[in-house]
């Protein structure tokens, strides 16, 4: 996971938690409690789709209750 943030970082796509925790709380609480999920690095950045992205997160996080 680390390898995947540390790329992520590289090439712009990282998502900026401080960022995400100030503009949505609840966003912020599944990406850093929930399950690992590269959606996450579609919503910022180049290539980005964060429409997807968070309908796959909200998807994986109700398969993980």
């Amino acid at each position: 996971m680390k390898f995947c943030q540390e790329i992520a970082e590289l090439i712009g796509v990282a998502p900026d938690l401080e960022k995400i925790k100030k503009e949505d709380p609840t966003l912020y609480e599944k990406l850093f409690n929930g399950p690992f999920r590269t959606a996450s690095f579609r919503l910022q950045g180049f290539g980005n789709h964060p429409q997807v992205a968070l309908k796959i997160i909200d998807q994986i996080n109700l398969a993980a209750l």
